[in-house]
């Protein structure tokens, strides 16, 4: 008998362990409407052009790059006078370089 009550405490407490491992649990201190954030467009920032006959080069993330260069994961297809164009996989895209706006002084 006692042998049999083992057995069946044991089978119960296999079963109910089992499918636990199958599920990953939600941390009960995140907010209820937290979602994780998705790998998307790469985090570039364009800081300079220096765009020349003889020179096509930019910082982006604080790093000299030209064609064909590395940067976050990425790579620098093309330089213009106002846009650095780049490549990840299939993705494409260009960051655009914007005007210095100064105030005019009267």
């Amino acid at each position: 008998m006692l042998k049999l009550i083992f057995l069946i405490a044991a089978s119960l407490l296999f079963t109910s362990t089992v499918p636990v491992y199958g599920n990953t649990l939600r941390d009960p201190t995140t907010p209820l409407s937290y979602s994780p954030v998705r790998a998307g467009k790469p985090k570039l920032q364009l800081q300079a052009i220096y765009y020349g006959s003889t020179r096509k080069e930019a910082i982006v993330n604080g790093q000299l790059v030209k064609e064909g260069s590395q940067v976050a994961g990425v790579e620098i297809t093309r330089i213009s006078s106002n846009k650095v164009y780049y490549k990840q996989g299939a993705q494409t895209g260009a960051l655009v370089l914007l005007p210095k706006v100064s105030k005019a002084t009267q």
